[in-house]
This record gives C-alpha cells, structure tokens and sequence, in this order.
C-alpha cells in the first residue's frame, strides 16, 4: 500500500501471472502483513515421503485421535501387495472423505462432468464418501482463486466437491450455510491465515492437536500437485483445500459487487476526471489535472483493499482503474483532434477566402459582343 514500493511491471511479467487481477494484488498485500491467524480448526499432516503401508499407519495414528473429519488427499489407484491395514482403517473411518477427480462430459453451455479417477476400493467400503479434488481456473497456469462446491455429473447426479465434502462431515450446519448461497464457485478466503502442518513423526508427539479438529492428509510436496495462488507462486493442493475449508468454517466468504454497479463507478469516476478537465482554468490545468489524476487511482486503490480486507466485498475496481487512466488520455486524442480538425477548416477557409478575393480583383476585358 506504498505509493512507490510497487513494481507493476514485476508483478505482471510473473509466467503464471498472466490473467492477473486486482484481487490478486490486495490478497498478497494483505496476506504480506505481519498479522496471522492460525487457523483453530484444521490441521495438515503431510506424507510426501510415506509410502502406502506408511500412509495407512499415519491414518490408523488419526483415526485413535478421534478427529471430527479427516480428508485423505489422495488418490489409490490400484491395488499393492498388503492394503489390509488401509482397508481395515477406512472402514472403521466414517469420518473420512476420499479425494476423487472427474472430467469434463458436457458441452460448453451444458457443463457437465464424468467420473474420472478413483480409488480402487470404492465400491468395497459401505460407508464410501468422496469428494471431487479437480480446482477451477480458467487454465492450467492460472491461479485457484476459487472452489466449487459441487460438481453436475452427466448422469444428473450432483457430486460434492472435496472441500464442500470435508466441512460438510466438520459441521453440517455451517456446510448448509454454503449450500443455500446457491453459488457456483467460492471465493477462497487466502488472507494472513496459517496452519498446523506435521510431518508423519510430529504428528506422533502432537496427538492432542487432532483431536475434534479436521485433519487433511496430504502430500505437499509433490510436484504435479502444484498450483499457483494469488499469494504464492506455488502451493501444494492439499493447502489449497485446508483454505477452502476454512472459508467454509468460518463463513468468510466474499460478496462480489454486480458488474453493472462496478461499471457505474467507472463511469462516474472517469466523468468526473473529464469534467475537471474541461471546468478548469488554462493556467496551470495540465499539473492539477495530473495530481488529481493520480491520487483519484491512488483513492480508489486503497478503497477496494479496504472493503475487500476488511468488509470481505470484492469491487471490481479494474473498469475504474482504466477509465481513469486513460479518461485524459482520451480527452486528450478528442481535444487534438478537434484542434487539428479546426486548423485545417481554416486553412481550407482561408485557401477559398484567397481564390475569391483574387476573382474579384482579377480586371474584366470589356469586348464589344458581335452584331447579328
């Protein structure tokens, strides 16, 4: 939020930057603080380096801790030579969700989505609960500044995303929160927000810190679970989750201003640049407009990080930020324009003003007309 501390042109040639935001901005500058919140209700057990009987261990260890939800951020493709701890510990887990992933099935005004990849022993647990992983953005290296809460399946079935899934089993009451803002993506809440995050032997001399808490397991350090965020370049996608979830427990949503009332703003205000560009006087008009020019970009700046830090309301300030930018520079263009075409209608006036003036002067040769 300082004036002159604030490399645009770094920021913007960032290769995963390239659908930048200005929401994007006030989240790393807001998650930048020195202010953190650690987060009260997840935590985060990590098993980058655990194989699968070591990652049935670790969730046997979470399920003696009786935790509210736990969300198992991976994927068990196919079978291996002894699944029958795993097995044994998710069915004796009804708290668990199983990560699952779809693909889309529909067209583009029929979006719809297929089953894709899941665990191979889906239909051998009763009290099988999964939820869908797959991130929303627009490509894949654009930044997850949102979540779904479910997905529309092509056989008419509506499948729960991993988030909506996992608070959904933390805490029915604030999930029916969710489902009855009838959204089809989340903001996610990124700001100043930390978490308890345990390797598989820190989890062992940490057990009270699971306990009635939603423990995600994940690996995060894995390469192809990357993903780009607003406020880092890189995060794993089992964090990307735990702040989900935490958007959802806390009821820290965003409320997005209408587009038509964020057009309007940029109208009013890039009137109002233009109406002090043609009310104020020659003397000095080029600097004052400037000065106000920029501190209006400053203003409206530092009012969007406000209410969107502090009254959780995205304005979409971008239609403002170049209607004002560029309100003078249009004036400018319309004002040369005219100024150039008036020269050249003067000298078009002139150039006629010349030719009969030297008609009139031109003397007559007075012959006398023949007789018939």
């Amino acid at each position: 939020m300082s004036p002159f501390s604030f490399s645009a042109t770094a920021l913007l040639a960032a290769p995963d930057q390239n659908d930048f935001t200005i929401n994007d901005f006030y989240n790393m500058a807001a998650d930048g603080r020195a202010v953190r919140t650690l987060d009260p209700d997840v935590v985060i057990v990590d098993i980058t380096e655990c194989d699968r009987l070591g990652t049935a261990q670790v969730l046997d260890f979470i399920r003696e801790c009786s935790p509210r939800a736990v969300g198992v951020d991976i994927v068990f493709r196919a079978p291996s030579d002894d699944d029958s701890l795993l097995l044994v510990t998710l069915r004796a887990m009804p708290q668990a969700i199983l990560a699952e992933t779809v693909r889309p099935a529909g067209t583009e005004k029929d979006v719809r989505f297929a089953p894709d990849e899941v665990s191979f022993f889906r239909d051998s647990l009763t009290a099988y609960k999964g939820g869908v992983v797959n991130l929303p953005t627009a490509s894949n290296s654009s930044p997850v500044r949102e979540f779904a809460p479910e997905f529309l399946m092509a056989d008419d079935r509506v499948a729960q995303s991993f988030a909506s899934a996992v608070a959904r089993q933390a805490d029915p009451e604030k999930w029916a929160d969710l489902a009855r803002r009838e959204n089809k993506h989340e903001v996610i809440n990124y700001v100043s927000r930390s978490y308890l995050i345990y390797t598989p032997e820190e989890m062992v001399a940490n057990a009270d810190e699971l306990y009635d808490k939603v423990v995600l397991v994940g690996a995060m350090r894995e390469v192809a679970d990357m993903h780009p965020t607003p406020v880092k370049r890189r995060m794993s996608g089992v964090e990307i989750h735990a702040r989900a979830i935490s958007t959802i427990l806390n009821q820290s949503y965003y409320y997005q201003l209408p587009d038509p009332a964020n057009w309007a703003i940029a109208f009013l205000l890039a009137f109002s640049v233009i109406f002090c560009a043609l009310m104020l006087p020659a003397a000095g008009k080029g600097l004052l407009l400037r000065i106000f020019q920029i501190t209006l970009l400053y203003v409206i700046i530092r009012v969007g990080y406000t209410f969107f830090v502090d009254h959780s309301v995205i304005m979409n300030f971008s239609y403002s930020l170049l209607m004002v930018t560029f309100g003078l520079f249009a004036t400018d263009i319309w004002l040369g324009l005219t100024a150039f075409g008036k020269w050249v209608l003067s000298r078009f006036r002139r150039r006629g003003a010349a030719c009969d003036a030297g008609i009139e002067n031109t003397p007559v040769k007075n012959e006398s007309l023949p007789q018939i």
